[in-house]
This record gives structure tokens, C-alpha cells and sequence, in this order.
């Protein structure tokens, strides 16, 4: 949907240069991709948290290595917190708080 607003955008730019008009500024399309960049990055972020726990559910208890579940947990905590650090206002993103406590509360 967003590449179509997009597609409409350019073809509008285009017809403002051709007849020497100011250019439109789309702040609705340009917020929309800037939202949906942070949602791509905590979806990543979510899609990997929940790939390995699924590997880890699969695994027999006898392999199991706790000191390895520690460090992949930590490690998913560690990139929601550098995701937190580079978003600013990270709590207004439903989603982040959402992977923020699914993450936290593994």
C-alpha cells in the first residue's frame, strides 16, 4: 500500500516540475514510511526472540545448556534496549512495548 502512495507521489511530483509549480510536501506518506522503518526494525527484532525460543522449545531437555538460553536471552535484551536507545520516544510505539515485555519477561 505504501509503495502505491508512493508510486501516486512521484507521479504528481513529476506533473508540479512540469508545469513549474511548487512541489507538494506529502508529510502523511513521508510519516507513514518513517513509522513503518521503526516497525520494520521491531518486528525484526521480535521475528528473531521468536524463532529461537521456538528452536529452544524443540530441543530434548537433556541438551538443553542453560548458560547458552542465558546468553541468547541476553542478547535479544540487549537489542530492544539499543532499539530503545536509538527510538526516540520508544513507549509511544505500541509495538516496541509489546516486544519490550515479551522479551524482558522471557
Amino acid at each position: 500500500m505504501c509503495a502505491a502512495f508512493k508510486i501516486i507521489k512521484d507521479e504528481n511530483v513529476l506533473s508540479e516540475t512540469l508545469f513549474d509549480l511548487e512541489i507538494s510536501n506529502y508529510q502523511t506518506l513521508t510519516d507513514m514510511i518513517e513509522k513503518n522503518k521503526v516497525y520494520d526494525q521491531i518486528y525484526d527484532i521480535y521475528k528473531k526472540h521468536r524463532e529461537t525460543v521456538k528452536e529452544w522449545s524443540m530441543l530434548p531437555w537433556g541438551k538443553l545448556d542453560p548458560p547458552a538460553l542465558d546468553m541468547g536471552a541476553n542478547q535479544h535484551i540487549r537489542m530492544v534496549k539499543k532499539l530503545e536507545n536509538n527510538l526516540k520516544m520508544a513507549a509511544s510505539y505500541p509495538p516496541f512495548i509489546k516486544l519490550k515485555t515479551t522479551v524482558m519477561g522471557f
